[in-house]
């Protein structure tokens, strides 16, 4: 009795509870998402991959008013309309059963979406021009970005030139070396 006690103690332990704890971290990480996002940039958030049964009373909430929300049934597209600090969330709630006698429950799934900062520096911060005077004005972005974007010019030139080089060198070759 005691050995038949301990096997099934150890075959709980081995199988069940892992595939209980699989389970549960499988339908929290289905339940809940995490997005970063820029100004404009748009995210299409699903919700039917935590759909079971039959469903009714779909409804989509924000927490704040710099969010967007499109679309119908179980997807939205979420744009960011304003920069924000922090975080907010998006929301699907709805009503399910497993087959038509059972009652209704209720399930949701959420996504947390943050604002990527971008900061930006004009300087002078403070200028007095007369009438048909001019002044320059220098904006500074994000200098990673601005960096990688110096760094796309320098390749894109890089390539045009060995392009060059390269037409030129088959033109070389296909005129005879007494013209040249």
């Amino acid at each position: 009795m005691k050995k038949y006690f301990l096997l099934q103690n150890f075959i709980w332990k081995r199988t069940i509870s892992p595939f209980i704890f699989i389970t549960l971290l499988f339908i929290s990480t289905k339940l809940y998402a995490q997005k970063n996002m820029w100004v404009g940039e748009t995210y299409m958030c699903d919700a039917t991959s935590a759909v079971m049964g039959l469903t009714s009373n779909v409804s989509w909430t924000t927490s704040g008013g710099y969010l967007s929300l499109k679309g119908s049934g179980f997807y939205r597209n979420v744009t960011v309309t304003q920069y924000f600090s922090g975080s907010a969330t998006v929301k699907c709630s709805w009503k399910y059963r497993l087959y038509s006698g059972d009652t209704w429950k209720s399930q949701s799934r959420s996504w947390t979406i943050r604002c990527n900062e971008n900061p930006v520096s004009i300087s002078p911060t403070k200028l007095t021009l007369a009438p048909g005077e001019t002044a320059y004005v220098v904006i500074v972005t994000n200098t990673v970005t601005v960096i990688h974007q110096l760094q796309m010019r320098i390749l894109a030139a890089v390539i045009l030139a060995l392009l060059q080089f390269q037409v030129l060198d088959l033109l070389l070759q296909l005129i005879p070396e007494q013209h040249i």
